[in-house]
């Protein structure tokens, strides 16, 4: 099928960079103008982890923002009536 055909092709596609846009880019600069990214980095080196510990919390945490956002701009729309 076509579908399938999409998916082949699309096995060996690799992005060498991406862009970063919108609240990643709020949250990144927040991140490090707090100190959070050198406090985190302090944490990892002492934990011995076998992954990017501060990328990972840092993706945790813009996750966990982004859903708070997304159900206050819902409850806003709720209480906001239609015109």
């Amino acid at each position: 099928s076509e579908k399938r055909a999409i998916i082949d092709a699309s096995k060996g596609l690799l992005a060498e960079y991406a862009k970063v846009y919108g609240p990643v880019v709020v949250f990144k600069s927040l991140w490090e103008k707090t100190g959070l990214k050198r406090i985190m980095e302090r944490f990892a080196k002492e934990s011995n982890c076998e992954f990017d510990l501060v990328s990972t919390i840092f993706a945790l945490v813009l996750k966990k923002g982004q859903m708070g956002f997304c159900l206050c701009l819902r409850r806003l729309s709720l209480l906001t009536p239609m015109k």
